[in-house]
């Protein structure tokens, strides 16, 4: 979010899975440094993402992305979506996936800057993450838990896609 994205206040922000385990980190992240967030989830979710600051939210089952404006700052994606995010963002703006890397040709034809990324640890940034959390800025929210011997069920349960925040196995 930050060093991909380098979100800055009153920027207008896409999040991709905004109610999902790492959605719901990003969009928080986002609220936190002052961005104005839209956040893509089905309906089932759309309430729950208004109570933690979602300013606008676009359901990915009815979404028509050809009839919306280019007028994002930044998008983070983690539904490998850039076909359909690429053309919403603003010449120059920026474009981030945490899953498959996206095509520079297309980056270049909607004048973006897209990379993707995976995980690089930043001791620095961790122990922000931690103090936001500490104080109630930044919340973790559990949708599931399982036991061991569930670790099927919750990889399968996982991969459907549908929950909203993070699911542990307990050992």
């Amino acid at each position: 979010m930050f060093d991909k994205l380098d979100i800055q206040p009153d920027q207008k922000v896409l999040i991709q899975a905004a109610a999902g385990g790492v959605g719901l980190f990003a969009v928080q992240f986002a609220k936190w440094k002052g961005a104005h967030v839209t956040g893509i989830a089905s309906e089932k979710n759309e309430a729950f993402l208004r109570e933690i600051g979602v300013d606008e939210i676009i359901n990915y089952k009815t979404a028509d992305f050809n009839s919306l404006k280019a007028d994002y700052d930044a998008v983070f994606d983690s539904m490998a979506s850039s076909e359909n995010t690429f053309k919403i963002l603003k010449h120059g703006g920026k474009y981030v996936s945490i899953t498959a890397a996206p095509s520079q040709e297309l980056a270049n034809q909607y004048g973006v800057k897209a990379t993707n990324f995976l995980f690089h640890s930043n001791r620095h940034q961790l122990a922000q993450i931690v103090e936001l959390i500490e104080s109630g800025s930044v919340n973790v929210y559990l949708d599931r838990t399982f036991n061991l011997d569930q670790a099927q069920e919750a990889l399968q349960y996982q991969k459907d896609g549908h929950s909203r925040g993070k699911n542990v196995i307990i050992i």
